[in-house]
């Protein structure tokens, strides 16, 4: 479409035939005899006789030219799969004339310098173009040589892979620095079946993006997705953004353009930027809000469930400060983060409320206080001397509902209830709590 679009714009377009044929072939080389092409969905002799001849050209020399991805097919075992229908629908009468030259068609391509890209051609092309008195149809030969090389260079200097994919046959294309980034063929047939392909987006992926392009309609036909390929030997994050293309009439689409954009160092800096926002500095626990959140959606998701919600805070932390010093209550508050991830299960919640204050969400799937009390003789002891002994509060769902307000209230009552009695303790809430003041009331949640 973007060689077509090219030529169409040329000032010369309409009288000059040899211009007039390449533009048919650059827009219809992708239509198919049976109209399951594209960008036209042209059926049968509505597509014109130059496009269709290059369509079944371009099937044969990607089925015998050599690949990295697999090895060339012999000249037998492509006439065989073009003829049993394997690679689309062609034109009979076409189809007819192959078989016919078949044998002089193997004949004259085993001279390597007749194929397009060897020395050969390119020498005879810059022999003809070294002749001052140039005709249109050598002008133009020149100014698409030019264009193409325009093409390759901003799409190696945009840094973005560049592919082109048919359904009929399903046959995928990449630019060739695209190709060289991802160690991949320039043209990969059946991706979906290529190892090779299937190694650098990853199945996960693949299926991700199948799963897009069929949501695909005529009025929105772009599709995108964000994943990790594997890209010269590393992960690396890349954004696939691709268009589909549709044939008048037709329910389905039969091809897609699109490109891949590195956004590896774009994703990392936002990942980074989203876990600071989300965690606490020191511990790298979660912090108050981000805990909120996760464990309203867990209540949410799991609306029968039963839940208890555990706020506890380290007696005597200020005295671990005002002896020690301030770097010596960081690493007191660091221990204790870390006795409170061993101390949990992979599922629960464990976040730093603020200061030396933490909450524990946890799933009653058994015994709760059982689980609590083992939680809470776990964090008991001693770092470098100075003596850990911590207070807590829990609340439980079936009595203060799924509202989280509510819950961390009656677990700081139950908190409140511990430090009046002495410390050192854990508690349930209950009725007898009820009016009691809130041990982390400064605190905004």
């Amino acid at each position: 479409m973007l060689g077509a679009s090219m030529l169409e714009a040329l000032p010369f377009q309409e009288e000059e035939p040899l211009v007039k044929v390449a533009y048919q072939i650059c827009r219809w080389h992708h239509e198919r005899y049976d109209g399951s092409g594209y960008p036209d969905g042209l059926k049968g002799e509505r597509i014109p006789i130059s496009a269709q001849a290059v369509s079944l050209a371009d099937v044969y020399d990607a089925l015998t030219g050599k690949r990295v991805y697999k090895r060339p097919v012999s000249h037998a075992e492509a006439l065989e799969m073009i003829f049993s229908g394997k690679c689309g629908a062609f034109n009979p009468l076409l189809l007819e004339c192959l078989r016919d030259i078949g044998d002089q068609v193997e004949e004259k391509l085993c001279n390597d310098s007749l194929r397009p890209g060897s020395k050969g051609m390119w020498d005879a092309t810059a022999e003809i173009l070294q002749h001052e008195e140039l005709t249109v149809s050598e002008r133009t030969l020149r100014l698409l040589e030019h264009e193409r090389t325009k093409y390759r260079f901003f799409a190696s200097m945009s840094q973005e892979i560049q592919f082109e994919y048919t359904t009929a046959p399903p046959m995928l294309t990449i630019s060739d620095w695209g190709a060289r980034r991802l160690s991949l063929g320039e043209i990969i047939m059946e991706p979906e079946k290529d190892r090779a392909f299937l190694a650098v987006i990853g199945m996960k992926s693949f299926h991700s993006l199948v799963a897009l392009l069929k949501e695909a309609t005529p009025e929105r036909p772009v599709a995108q997705l964000d994943c990790e390929m594997q890209i010269n030997g590393e992960k690396r994050w890349s954004r696939i953004v691709c268009r589909t293309m549709w044939s008048a009439g037709d329910p389905h689409w039969s091809g897609v353009i699109g490109k891949v954009v590195d956004i590896h160092e774009e994703h990392l800096q936002m990942a980074d930027l989203q876990h600071r926002a989300s965690h606490d500095a020191l511990t790298g626990l979660a912090n108050h809000t981000y805990a909120q959140e996760l464990i309203r959606q867990k209540m949410k998701k799991h609306p029968e469930g039963s839940f208890a919600l555990a706020i506890l805070d380290l007696d005597h932390f200020k005295t671990a400060n005002d002896n020690y010093g301030h770097a010596f209550g960081d690493q007191v508050l660091k221990y204790m983060a870390d006795k409170l991830r061993s101390s949990i299960r992979g599922e629960d919640i464990a976040a730093r409320v603020g200061g030396d204050e933490f909450l524990i969400f946890l799933e009653c799937k058994i015994d709760v206080e059982a689980v609590v009390e083992r939680i809470f003789r776990a964090l008991t002891g001693e770092f470098n001397g100075f003596t850990i002994s911590v207070s807590m509060g829990v609340a439980k769902t079936e009595n203060a509902g799924k509202e989280y307000d509510q819950l961390f209230h009656h677990a700081d009552q139950a908190l409140y209830a511990v430090k009046r009695s002495g410390r050192g303790q854990c508690r349930f809430y209950d009725d007898s709590m009820q009016g009691m003041l809130s041990v982390i009331s400064s605190i905004d949640f």
